[in-house]
């Protein structure tokens, strides 16, 4: 494989760079972190490692590309030889799974896997979005175990007993409208058998509260979810987003914060007792509004209060998540 390298300098007479939107799916997207870090490293240090491309065509780098052309960063190209559209799309694949924690072997297994799927593309007996969907269907089941084996087990908290407990599942969903937006693209996901086998009355007190987020189309699960943890549902409340999402029967604009309990917790004060809409904007995905944390603090001041499946710890509380660094 032979490469050449071309530096790129912003405003010199240089041929632009083409950016293939069917070779672009198949690049896995930054989280917000990472793409702010990688925006500070480049800002800091400029863009060290050459743009990968094969006939003018971006292969590697796609997003250092836009953040250098954001910022008017220079960048150097270094341009490789393929023999087809095919092989450079197998390169892009295989490249992405050297930045993983693979062995050699697992490496020259998962581009052999990609080569028998890629070749039935070219074949006409799987489409490209079939293929990149199984791709990323791999992918995810890889993050799931990793992040699964990282996480303290739930077991490790029952040290200390919460009265107060909010929770919001990675629900998983079985339809999606289109694959680049489904759940699992966005974190990984539990099944429901997983999430209700979660001992989560061990971690409560004889009397406790707790709040659970869901959706309309899981509304029926969250109730066996309830039952499983050892709570009786009681009320609900319900978020009012800023922008519509998806749906089948209704487009969703909000979601459900059910309020169960265990044994007999007293209820909020009078003045406590909070309106049952929350009328929040929508931020990233999955992401929570405030509001319903400082409802949360209000209703049930002083008293200690366990967080399951954070993704973003708050001061105060006490975390476990996947994503919350426990």
């Amino acid at each position: 494989m032979k490469r050449c390298l071309v530096p790129v300098r912003r405003f010199a007479e240089v041929p632009v760079l083409q950016i293939d939107p069917e070779f672009r799916s198949l690049i896995p997207p930054l989280r917000p972190d990472e793409l702010a870090a990688l925006e500070a490293s480049l800002l800091a240090e400029g863009c060290r490692d050459a743009l990968i491309t094969w006939q003018g065509v971006l292969l590697d780098g796609h997003n250092r590309h836009d953040l250098c052309e954001l910022h008017d960063l220079d960048y150097e190209t270094s341009a490789i030889e393929m023999g087809s559209r095919l092989e450079a799309m197998i390169w892009m694949l295989t490249n992405q799974g050297a930045r993983r924690n693979l062995t050699d072997d697992q490496r020259a297994m998962l581009a052999d896997d990609l080569r028998e799927r890629l070749s039935k593309v070219v074949a006409g007996d799987l489409t490209m979005r079939e293929a990149r969907a199984e791709i990323r269907k791999d992918d995810r089941a890889a993050k799931v175990d990793r992040l699964v084996s990282e996480a303290m087990p739930l077991s490790a908290m029952e040290d200390r007993l919460y009265p107060v407990i909010l929770a919001d599942p990675p629900w998983r969903y079985e339809h999606v409208k289109t694959e680049n937006r489904a759940i699992e693209n966005h974190y990984p996901t539990m099944s429901l058998d997983e999430i209700k086998a979660l001992d989560v009355a061990a971690l409560a007190t004889d009397d406790a509260v707790l709040y659970l987020w869901t959706t309309s189309p899981k509304l029926s699960e969250s109730l066996e979810v309830l039952e499983a943890w050892g709570f009786r549902y009681r009320t609900c409340m319900v978020w009012v987003k800023s922008r519509i999402g998806m749906g089948y029967w209704a487009r969703q604009r909000h979601e459900l914060l059910l309020i169960a309990v265990k044994g007999a917790p007293p209820t909020p004060e009078p003045a406590n007792r909070p309106d049952s809409v929350i009328d929040a904007p929508t931020t990233k995905h999955s992401a929570k509004p405030v509001e319903a944390y400082e409802i949360i603090e209000k209703a049930f001041p002083g008293l200690p209060k366990l967080e399951l499946f954070c993704r973003k710890a708050r001061s105060g509380w006490t975390v476990w998540g996947f994503e919350a660094g426990t």
